[in-house]
């Protein structure tokens, strides 16, 4: 699972590194967990989510570096609905279907839950991901019945300001 908004108070070579180690483990953990598609070039991946504006940018600037670093791994991009409503709804069907792809989907914290209980994806912990990196309670949100299902893709954080004039 996967889920930059209000992360602007890390140093943009934090966020970077984030991002950069992000992609790494969700790609690793699904190329080891996931049916792929394996092709003469080596295995592709295929990630689904958004990926317009500024994340669709970093984003291909990210798995082009890991791609070159990584040879025998190709990562798609399939592009999901914006919305929320959209994508849940299409990530169902999509799921419901047993269709092979995507390896990877990026979804709203809020549905891992629903997505865990009806075996849609799957636990995280025998690759012993380290998540000191993260807020805790992140990792509490990707957490069902004891297990962890996903690593936080962004943290959108309000914060809370008191004006004193």
């Amino acid at each position: 699972m996967l889920i930059a908004s209000s992360d602007t108070a890390l140093k943009p070579c934090r966020r970077r590194s984030l991002w950069t180690w992000g992609i790494f483990w969700i790609s690793f953990f699904f190329v080891t967990a996931c049916q792929t598609n394996v092709e003469e070039d080596g295995t592709v991946l295929t990630f689904s989510g958004s990926a317009l504006g500024a994340e669709g940018t970093l984003l291909a600037l990210q798995l082009e570096r890991f791609m070159r670093e990584n040879k025998d791994l190709r990562v798609r991009i399939l592009r999901t609905p914006e919305g929320a409503t959209q994508r849940h709804q299409l990530y169902v069907q999509w799921l419901n279907a047993r269709v092979g792809e995507p390896d990877v989907l990026q979804l709203d914290v809020v549905w891992t839950p629903e997505f865990a209980a009806a075996g849609w994806i799957l636990p995280l912990d025998r690759f012993n991901p380290d998540v000191s990196d993260f807020f805790p309670a992140t990792i509490e949100a990707n957490t069902w019945a004891g297990k962890l299902y996903g690593l936080p893709w962004f943290v959108d954080v309000g914060l809370l300001y008191r004006r004193t004039d």
